[in-house]
């Protein structure tokens, strides 16, 4: 069971920890919030999908050069322990 993911640089979230009970948990809002953003966040921390970090990097963390200014992680923690997927500073391209 997933207890919290904190998503770091990651879409529109700086940096936002979600905790979960147990149980069923809903994550709900209004649109364009970062829900979708949470899934896509679980599906790189699990699968390294999708590859490149064009849709889920910040724009507030690549500088003018495409470089990273920051790193960008997801941190899942469960019942086994704590699995954290980062990027740190590399050459970015974003396509446009």
């Amino acid at each position: 069971m997933i207890k919290s993911i904190r998503l770091k640089n990651i879409q529109a979230h700086k940096d936002s920890t979600l905790e979960f009970d147990k149980g069923i948990n809903a994550i709900v809002g209004t649109s364009n919030n970062g829900k979708s953003t949470i899934i896509r966040a679980l599906n790189w921390n699990r699968y390294n999908r999708p590859l490149g970090i064009d849709t889920l990097a910040s724009h507030w963390i690549v500088d003018d050069k495409g470089n990273l200014k920051d790193e960008m992680s997801v941190t899942i923690e469960n019942d086994f322990g704590t699995i954290t997927r980062k990027r740190t500073n590399f050459k970015y391209s974003r396509h446009i």
